[in-house]
């Protein structure tokens, strides 16, 4: 849709599909940001500031927007005060996340923040019963979205399996034990590695 450092036009809104938004480093590594369905709202702050896009927005599947130029956003704003505050408080939910991101990949181990993204997956899905089943991206998506790189995912994967908390068949996962799982996410483990 966009990439990082185009100059920002407007704002978009998602109205089906889902989109991902990531920024690539100068040695072409992707860190993604976070996946947005439908209802989400893109480049808030650009549209605010004038200023380019601080990341790349990429349809993960067949998607639909919205699409608001900046000088309406702005006249709309300027004429409806709950406009301006439901922006404001997209980019402070924006800015939430993006610190709690930046603590996640200061402080937390890559088994940790791996069994969050598993378990935030395994939750998310809707899985029913107590051994959720989630469809999971590659191994380098995974690594991707936690900001380490693929053996490290692939190498704590497998102890995760060794451990009987998950069970992988390919791409798919079966949660054995949340418990066990929630702990590794929580950092409640002695066995951690970055």
């Amino acid at each position: 849709m966009f990439v990082q450092g185009q100059p920002c036009k407007g704002l978009y809104v998602l109205e089906s599909g889902h989109v991902r938004l990531s920024t690539i480093s100068r040695e072409g590594r992707e860190q993604v940001l976070m996946t947005c369905g439908p209802g989400a709202t893109l480049s808030e702050l650009p549209v605010i500031d004038g200023g380019s896009h601080p990341y790349c927005a990429t349809a993960v599947n067949r998607s639909s927007v919205f699409f608001i130029s900046s000088d309406k956003l702005h006249s709309f704003c300027k004429h409806d005060v709950n406009c301006a505050v439901k922006i404001t408080g997209i980019i402070a939910a924006r800015l939430r996340s993006a610190l709690g991101m930046i603590e996640e990949l200061s402080f937390d181990t890559v088994r940790k923040r791996l069994a969050a993204y598993l378990l935030r997956a395994a939750t998310s899905e809707g899985a029913d019963g107590k051994d959720p089943v989630v469809q999971l991206p590659t191994s380098q998506e995974i690594a991707s979205q936690i900001g380490t790189v693929r053996e490290l995912v692939s190498r704590n994967m497998s102890q995760l399996r060794r451990r009987r908390v998950i069970w992988l068949n390919g791409r798919t996962m079966h949660v054995l034990n949340m418990n066990a799982l929630a702990k590794e996410a929580a950092g409640l483990t002695s066995d951690s590695s970055r």
